[in-house]
């Protein structure tokens, strides 16, 4: 289970990519997302717990310079996060706004 969050952005994709491998690297932490955002931006995601995340994301700034635009760590989060920032996370329906029954159409 995570516990935390990180996010580091790179105003260079080649910088984001070897500060990606450092932060995966220096402490034990999953990759969470890791992609191109604009041109010439790069942001890399991590998950684990609150020490490890402080740790890769404190690598991830060293190793990015003066290249690093933003970084964050957003320690305890609920556990419903992750699955939602990853898009699988199921839905419950339970009242339906539209109705899925077919509808007979006469015509005059």
């Amino acid at each position: 289970m995570y516990h935390a969050i990180g996010l580091v952005e790179m105003s260079s994709i080649a910088k984001g990519i070897e500060a990606t491998d450092v932060m995966l690297t220096s402490a034990n932490v999953e990759l969470l997302l890791a992609k191109t955002i604009c041109p010439g931006k790069y942001i890399t995601m991590v998950g684990g717990e609150i020490g490890a995340i402080q740790q890769a994301v404190d690598n991830g700034i060293h190793c990015g310079g003066h290249l690093t635009v933003d970084s964050f760590v957003i320690p305890n989060v609920h556990a419903s996060i992750l699955p939602a920032l990853s898009g699988v996370n199921e839905i419950e329906q339970k009242n339906q706004s539209v109705s899925l029954k077919p509808t007979v159409l006469a015509l005059a």
